[in-house]
This record gives structure tokens, C-alpha cells and sequence, in this order.
């Protein structure tokens, strides 16, 4: 991804129109696979945490279970024996002599030590493992942080192909309309991006070019698919939808779609679902209208 973004814009007076649409293509190739490397990258790093952390809950938990269940097993059986040393020491102690008393008072003494001291040694044990794991969770969340971060880079590097549109190629594809007798007073480059209220839905529009009956909106693509056509058709509804709920002024509404690589089975989809074909040609964007084409209205 840094080598995406340390490409800059061509410039200076070798600058065409042909060099920016082949920049804006591989921009957009570079910009589809870092996304999709970054994604892919997120997705395994993500694995590889919950896995480790999964990992490490499971051990932790089976640890701490087998420490106090032997850690119980040792003390109820220390207690056992302790308990079965002081009632048969107790009968000796009555018969032995005060030399033995002494003898059996050090020895209980030394054991109730041991006993202190392997319980000591068992909370140490346990209070280390409570660090462990509060710290296994603090990495979590400095993982989670850089996570975040990585989002916000991707969403500053697609803002750069929306800067391109709105500054070189909106002008050009206004002015194509205008020779074709579209006289528009507003060209919003986009994305213009709006809310559907009834369905909650999201959609942008990369190019709005308007005059007092006519509104056109412009997709604009690097290389073009099928699916983008489909896509375009719903974004229209949607377009027409939100104007009459905001008390726009009726208009008819049309669409285009732009794109350096037009393949002439694609040119010719585009143009079945009633949308203009603006392809870069050279240096120049064309319209590519064939005889017999009546644009359709939303």
C-alpha cells in the first residue's frame, strides 16, 4: 500500500488526457489490490490472534484447573495425614516421656512450616498466571488499535481517485455533453452520496451534470464491468426517489457511464440499458452514440 501512495499524479506540459486515463487504470488496479492485500492481511492477522488467544485461554484455564485441583488434592491430603500424625502422636505423646514431647512438638512445627510454604509457593503460582493473562489482553487491544488505524489509511487512499475525477476528467465529460447541446449550469463532481430513508440503503454518484430540465449522472470506471450497468439502473431509482422526497423540481433523469477500457460487447450492454458510453479515445473523451439510440429517462 505505501507504494500506492508514494505514486504521484502525472503533471507538467506532457500531461494527456490518454497518460491520465492510463494513471487513473493502473491507480485503480494498484488501489484494488492493496485493498484487497490489506484485507486479506487484517483477516489473517485477526485469524492468527483469536486463534492465539483462544489458544491461550484454553491453556490458561486447563492450568489453572489442574493447580487447584492438585492444589486441593495436596492440601486435603496433607490435611489427612496431618490429622492422622496428631491423633496417633497425641497417643504417644500421653505415654512418651517430656523428651519426646519435644521432640514430636519441633517436628510438627517443621511440618507446619513445609505446609506454609508450598501454599505460598501455590498463590505465587497462581498470581503469575493472572499477570499472563492480563497481559495476553492488553495485546489484544493494542492489536485492535493498529487495526483501526490500517481502516483509516485505506479510506484516505480512496479519496485520491474521487480528487482525479472531480479536477480532470468531470470537465471533459461536461463538455462532451455540451457539444451534443446540453447546455448545464451546475456539474457536481462527485461523490455525491446519499441515504434511501425507506430502505436505509447507501449510493454515490461520481458525477452530476445539471441544467433547468435535465440532470445526467456519470459513472465513472477505469475498466467497466456488467455488474456496474445493473448497479448504475438501481442508483438512478434511488437518485429520482431522493430528489422527490427532498421537493426537487421534477426532471428527467439520464445516465452514462465512463471508462478508459470499453470492450464493444460491454459498449453495447451499456447502450441496451439506455445509458450514454463515454470512452477515452487518444487524448480526447468520445460519445459513443450509435444510430437509432434514444437515451432512457428515470
Amino acid at each position: 500500500m505505501a507504494a500506492l501512495q508514494q505514486n504521484e499524479i502525472p503533471s507538467g506540459e506532457g500531461l494527456t488526457l490518454k497518460k491520465l486515463w492510463a494513471y487513473l487504470h493502473a491507480s485503480s488496479e494498484r488501489f484494488t489490490q492493496a485493498i484487497e492485500e490489506e484485507r486479506k492481511q487484517r483477516e489473517a492477522e485477526r485469524k492468527l490472534r483469536e486463534e492465539k488467544i483462544a489458544a491461550d485461554q484454553k491453556l490458561f484455564e486447563e492450568r489453572i484447573a489442574a493447580e487447584r485441583k492438585q492444589h486441593e488434592e495436596k492440601i486435603a491430603a496433607d490435611q489427612k495425614l496431618h490429622e492422622e500424625k496428631i491423633a496417633a502422636e497425641q497417643k504417644l505423646r500421653d505415654e512418651k516421656t517430656a523428651e519426646d514431647q519435644k521432640r514430636f512438638d519441633e517436628r510438627m512445627e517443621k511440618e507446619r512450616k513445609q505446609l506454609a510454604e508450598t501454599m505460598e509457593n501455590d498463590r505465587i503460582r497462581f498470581e503469575q498466571s493472572m499477570r499472563e493473562w492480563a497481559e495476553i489482553r492488553e495485546l489484544q487491544k493494542q492489536a485492535n488499535k493498529q487495526l483501526k488505524k490500517n481502516e483509516k489509511l485505506v479510506g484516505d487512499m480512496s479519496n485520491s481517485f474521487g480528487e482525479l475525477i472531480e479536477h480532470i476528467v468531470a470537465p471533459g465529460i461536461a463538455r462532451r455533453f455540451t457539444e451534443l447541446g446540453f447546455a448545464f449550469e451546475n456539474a457536481l463532481p462527485g461523490p455525491t452520496i446519499w441515504n434511501d430513508d425507506k430502505t436505509k440503503a447507501r449510493a454515490q454518484v461520481d458525477l452530476i451534470l445539471e441544467n433547468g430540465d435535465t440532470v445526467i449522472a456519470v459513472e465513472v470506471k477505469a475498466r467497466p464491468k456488467k455488474k456496474h450497468i445493473e448497479h448504475h439502473i438501481n442508483r438512478l431509482y434511488m437518485l429520482k426517489e431522493h430528489r422527490l422526497a427532498k421537493g426537487e423540481k421534477p426532471k428527467r433523469i439520464l445516465g452514462a457511464i465512463a471508462g478508459a477500457i470499453f470492450p464493444p460487447a460491454l459498449k453495447d450492454s451499456v447502450h441496451d440499458a439506455g445509458f450514454f458510453v463515454i470512452e477515452q479515445s487518444g487524448d480526447t473523451l468520445n460519445l459513443n452514440i450509435p444510430t437509432g439510440f434514444v437515451p432512457r429517462e428515470w
